[in-house]
């Protein structure tokens, strides 16, 4: 941190929170369309059929949103004063986006306002909102998969 810029990351922390930028998209993309094959192909409710289109299109609705977390909106906040409240709104929406879990958007909102809030949380303003971001984030990662989880086993005769 300098005197003339109060809140301005170290090369080291904008350098790995790049660097983790595209494995983390990839691996978000990848899980969210493991979920939505389980939702789709996994349904064992009486009269299921799945959908290939649908499929297609979710997978499709989760690769951009991939791109414009990790890719635009990442990287044009990452070492500015708004890194917290990005990563706090990119949180809130992944909590948001959890009742329409099959919707394809909810992990890439949450663990972009988790990275993000992972970089915010060591500068000098918005440490609260960053580490607010990180915790509501997991809580929406957690739920995502807790209903994911939930919904096959109950259309599956499990519960």
């Amino acid at each position: 941190m300098t005197a003339s810029h109060p809140f301005h990351f170290t090369h080291y922390e904008s350098a790995q929170i790049r660097h983790m930028l595209v494995p983390t998209a990839i691996g978000v993309t990848l899980a969210t369309i493991g979920f939505t094959a389980l939702g789709i192909y996994g349904d064992g409710s009486p009269g299921a059929e799945a959908s290939t289109s649908e499929f297609l299109i979710i997978s499709g609705i989760a690769v951009v949103a991939a791109a414009i977390v990790f890719a635009v909106v990442i990287p044009r906040t990452l070492d500015k004063d708004a890194a917290a409240m990005t990563a706090l709104t990119l949180s809130i929406l992944g909590a948001i986006t959890v009742m329409a879990f099959w919707a394809g958007v909810t992990l890439a909102l949450a663990f972009g306002g988790i990275l993000l809030g992972m970089a915010a949380r060591e500068s000098a303003k918005g440490r609260t909102m960053a580490i607010a971001a990180m915790v509501l984030g997991l809580v929406a990662v957690v739920a995502y998969v807790g209903i994911y989880l939930w919904d096959w086993m109950s259309t599956n005769g499990m519960i």
